[in-house]
């Protein structure tokens, strides 16, 4: 039976997952154990610093271990030794509450209580605090990474992320005290935003227990993480039935909807009224209507969640094989809701055409078909909730598909545009000649009206809300189609705000030059954001942090903006290609821009405590020059700061 088999464990973490596992089954076997390293420490490269001395002061040889393997940056490593039927990876957060030291040369150690108490944090090194927006932001790049490491080896759905909060009080009622100056209720609001981004950003499920106590009598002391035996119990059962959840889909060898070639086509030529869902992913293709020759293609992960998010695509690639397309399968795969994926039938008229907005053709309006179909699959998951996706032609079609619906929906859009009439051109016009021969656009509007038209579809929604996320460096969709459409609900585009009773929400911000895809911490924001909308009712607004938009080119230089300050490298020193670290201090609140060769590759905003970085990659070449300099507003510059970089291409 499968219970009575054997469990295999990993621990990345601390005492708190250690301590849970002590109260699983005897068939729980642990069989890795990775503790007192940082995320960020584990991500950067190993110290190397002489740390024989420093292993000779502690006592234990399980403190030596960790301390030698932190110092090695091991985490990645110790994934690769892992047996291959792994049940359970278990990670927690408690071993980054007291920071991290990072020296000059970019490197990272975790600051451990073994060093604090021997005395040997180096003295040599800054200390980045936990929970400060360095740490943070350091953090976050280092969970991508670990995001990156975890679904490299098939790991993603076998971790679990255990995250009790700190007791305030212990079992006698008395409070518990600080951790190096830390109060529980201080460590339990900073820790909420690492949390969080665990959960938007890798989707890993999180095991958290309420009415929490610490233990006064716990063998390795009394601590605000030293719990009562009732609490480490309640969450060894929590852990118990997910790792069993892992075995059984890892014995029925259900593969990961990774890609639209992975997933079985389970009913094909299905009308919307025959068609039947899977409870595990798969494809689906609905036949046309009425003599018509338009097939849609979807792909349908359900889950056990309450909303259906539906994915539609933008653009697309002339070429044979492009379609079916489901963009954001793979990427947002972790993600808790069930999905929906829909393929634009009218791009299957011409293998050139690139564009067609899901409008269809004279005969075959899709919008009402893909309604119908978002409505039935949304009963068979047995969602209450529908949120629509898309990015520029996906976000036009996410809104009309939400406005056709009986029921109330969420479209949100990314860079979309207002009507067809507008552009982009060469898409426009691609469109017409292929779907519309010989008409203009004009024409074709006098017969189908605000099926091209998203100003028309949003003026006549009623049940349909509608999230408007504008990439303010796209000049040309901020010209022709947010700016127009906010300036007509007389709303400024440079905050946006909301029209038509509060069901429409214009958002605009910054995400690269250009008509990029969102990147991928701001699409899981914008849908946290947008899952809670279809929720509540409210709309909460975009938790992410901003990129900054370069200076402008006429920008003045100006005695009052101060220069920043290179920290490292160092000028003429010697990198190997690829990626290398820039770091330094400016004022807060100004940006830092790289520039090379008169190109403005990136801009930074420096950090409350005053500390900025950049990491830019580098071709092989005898000399780099790249000039910095700082901006305030955009329009006031500082005078540049140069630095040369001789890069030389790698040996293997």
């Amino acid at each position: 039976m499968l219970d009575a088999e054997r469990i295999r464990v990993a621990i990345y973490g601390s005492c708190v997952s250690r301590d849970t596992f002590e109260y699983l089954a005897p068939n729980f076997e642990l069989v890795s154990y990775t503790a007192r390293q940082s995320l960020v420490s584990a991500f950067t490269a190993p110290v190397d610093p002489a740390i024989d001395l420093a292993l000779s002061m502690l006592p234990s040889e399980f403190q030596r271990r960790m301390l030698l393997a932190d110092a090695r940056s091991s985490l990645v490593d110790s994934l690769d030794r892992l047996p291959e039927d792994l049940d359970l990876l278990v990670w927690d957060l408690v071993d980054e509450r007291l920071g991290i030291s990072r020296f000059e040369d970019g490197s990272v150690q975790t600051r451990s209580v073994e060093q604090i108490r021997a005395g040997i944090v180096p003295d040599n090194a800054e200390h980045v605090r936990f929970g400060s927006a360095t740490h943070r932001r350091l953090w976050s790049d280092a969970l991508h990474q670990w995001g990156e490491a975890l679904d490299a080896r098939d790991l993603i759905g076998r971790t679990v992320l255990l995250a009790p909060p700190w007791a305030v009080d212990d079992s006698e009622g008395d409070p518990t005290p600080a951790s190096f100056g830390l109060r529980p209720d201080e460590a339990n609001e900073i820790t909420e935003r690492y949390v969080e981004q665990v959960r938007t950003t890798l989707g890993v499920p999180v095991i958290t227990t309420r009415d929490v106590v610490a233990a006064v009598d716990h063998r390795w002391g009394r601590a605000a993480f030293h719990y009562s035996d009732d609490v480490y119990q309640r969450l060894a059962v929590e852990l118990s039935t997910h790792a069993f959840s892992c075995r059984r889909e890892r014995i029925l060898a259900i593969p990961p909807p990774l890609s639209r070639d992975s997933l079985p086509l389970r009913q094909h030529s299905a009308s919307v009224g025959s068609l039947t869902i899977s409870e595990h992913p798969g494809r689906y293709v609905v036949a046309p209507v009425d003599g018509g020759a338009l097939a849609v293609d979807l792909a349908v992960v359900p889950r056990d969640s309450d909303v259906l998010t539906v994915y539609l695509h933008g653009g697309v690639e002339p070429g044979p094989d492009r379609l079916p397309r489901f963009e954001w399968l793979r990427s947002l795969a972790g993600r808790p809701e069930s999905k929906l994926y829909i393929s634009d039938p009218t791009l299957s008229i011409d293998e050139q055409l690139k564009n067609a907005w899901y409008v269809g053709t004279e005969g075959e309006d899709l919008t009402p078909r893909l309604a119908q179909i978002v409505d039935a699959v949304q009963a068979q998951v047995g969602a209450r909730h529908v949120v629509l996706i898309g990015s520029s032609a996906g976000g036009f079609a996410a809104a009309r598909i939400a406005s056709a619906r009986s029921e109330p929906s969420v479209a949100l859009a990314f860079s979309t545009q207002r009507s067809l009439a507008h552009g982009p051109r060469a898409h426009v016009e691609g469109f017409l000649s292929t779907v519309f021969p010989g008409e203009n656009y004009e024409a074709v509007h006098a017969r189908l009206g605000d099926r091209v038209s998203l100003e028309e579809t949003l003026a006549q929604a009623t049940a349909a809300r509608f999230v408007w996320v504008q990439n303010t460096g796209d000049v040309e969709h901020m010209r022709d189609h947010f700016a127009p459409y906010a300036l007509a609900q007389g709303l400024a585009p440079e905050t946006g705000g909301t029209s038509h009773g509060r069901r429409v929400h214009l958002t605009p911000m910054y995400y690269g030059p250009g008509h990029p895809v969102p990147p991928l911490d701001l699409m899981h924001a914008s849908i946290d954001a947008a899952v809670s909308y279809a929720r509540q009712g409210d709309f909460p607004g975009i938790d992410w942090l901003e990129h900054a938009p370069p200076p402008d080119r006429d920008a003045t230089v100006s005695s009052s903006v101060d220069p920043p300050r290179l920290v490292s490298p160092e000028p003429s020193t010697t990198h190997p290609a690829g990626s290398v670290h820039l770091h330094g201090t400016a004022t807060p609140g100004d940006t830092v821009t790289l520039e090379i060769g008169g190109h403005r590759y990136q801009t930074v905003t420096v950090t409350p405590d005053g500390t900025w970085e950049i990491y830019q990659s580098f071709a092989p070449a005898p000399r780099w020059s790249v000039h910095l300099f700082a901006a305030r507003g955009g329009t006031a510059i500082s005078e540049s700061v140069m630095v040369t970089l001789e890069i030389v291409r790698t040996s293997g």
